[in-house]
């Protein structure tokens, strides 16, 4: 293999796994490695609760500035790999977690109404109410 060195003795060789685990954060805050996790296109509409195609339906309208979810423009990151871009789509969790999140339905209490006023004339009526005096 071209630009891979060989262990020297004593030396232990890396794994592979290695080569793959996450750098480091340099951030103070601190997110667990489940965090991290990429979902397929596939998973990610099936945590969301739409179908895979309403899924690519909104990353194409997110693309475009144009998806709106209750009423608040979203945009939504995701990873595409490929030459050109035409690979599989991945989704972090957190960030299906966070449209999740922007779907959520929250209760609203409704403004106090008014009571009803009490009208003595009704509109069209002339007249006194009442019985007649005889």
């Amino acid at each position: 293999m071209v630009g891979r060195r060989r262990p020297k003795r004593g030396e232990e060789e890396p794994s592979l796994a290695a080569a793959f685990e996450p750098a480091p954060s340099s951030s103070p805050e601190s997110h667990s490695a489940a965090d991290d996790r990429l979902l397929s296109a596939a998973d990610a509409a099936r945590r969301l609760g739409v179908s895979v195609t309403t899924l690519y339906e909104w990353l194409g309208n997110s693309d475009r500035g144009l998806l709106v979810i209750r009423g608040r423009r979203v945009s939504i990151d995701y990873l595409q790999g490929g030459p050109q871009g035409q690979g599989r789509i991945r989704i972090e969790l957190t960030e299906v977690e966070r449209i999740k999140e922007l779907m959520r339905v929250r209760a609203q209490p409704s403004p106090p109404r008014r009571p009803p006023v009490r009208r003595n004339t009704f509109p069209g009526i002339t007249v006194k109410l009442g019985r007649p005096d005889l």
